[in-house]
C-alpha cells in the first residue's frame, strides 16, 4: 500500500466542520462591520477607544447584524437583522450541498407596535394586575396649608 498522496488527492475537512467555519465567518463579518470607522466617529481600535469599555452591539449605529443560529441538533444557520428597515432573514446551512438557503424573512416594524398577541394566561395585563396588587399602596401626599399672601 502506497501512503504517498496522488496528484488528485487533496485535504478535505469533514463536512461537519463546515457549519463551524460558517459561524466563524459570520462572527468575523460582524466584527468588521462593528469596527468599520464612520465619519466623525472613533474607531473602536483607535488609541482613544483602547481603554474604553467594548460597546454593546445593539448600542451601535450600524444597521445590519449577522448572528449565528442553531436551528436543530445538527442544523446551523445565520440570522441577518437590519435595524433600519426593521427586517430579519433566517438562513439554514445545507451541509449536503454546502449552501445557504433562505428559510424565512419578516418585516417586524408592525410587530413592535403590538402589546399583547398570541399569549396564554397570564397575559401581560394580568401580570401587571398581580404585581400591582402585591405592591403597597402609594401614600397620598398632602399639600401643606398655604399662608395667605397678605400675611408675611
Amino acid at each position: 500500500m502506497n501512503n504517498s498522496l496522488r496528484a488528485n488527492d487533496s485535504f478535505r475537512a469533514p463536512r461537519s466542520h463546515a457549519a463551524l467555519w460558517l459561524i466563524g465567518l459570520a462572527l468575523l463579518i460582524n466584527a468588521v462591520v462593528l469596527a468599520w470607522p464612520k465619519a466623525n466617529q472613533t474607531n473602536m481600535f483607535s488609541d482613544q477607544a483602547l481603554g474604553a469599555a467594548f460597546p454593546a452591539p445593539m448600542a451601535s449605529d450600524h444597521s445590519t447584524y449577522v448572528l449565528p443560529l442553531r436551528l436543530g441538533n445538527k442544523s446551523w444557520g445565520l440570522v441577518l437583522v437590519d435595524r433600519r428597515q426593521r427586517v430579519f432573514c433566517v438562513y439554514r446551512f445545507l451541509e449536503s450541498a454546502s449552501r445557504l438557503r433562505l428559510v424565512a424573512a419578516r418585516d417586524y416594524r408592525y410587530d413592535l407596535l403590538l402589546r399583547d398577541y398570541n399569549n396564554t394566561a397570564p397575559t401581560p395585563a394580568q401580570v401587571k394586575a398581580m404585581v400591582s396588587s402585591m405592591l403597597p399602596p402609594h401614600p397620598v401626599k398632602k399639600n401643606p396649608p398655604r399662608k395667605p399672601a397678605g400675611n408675611r
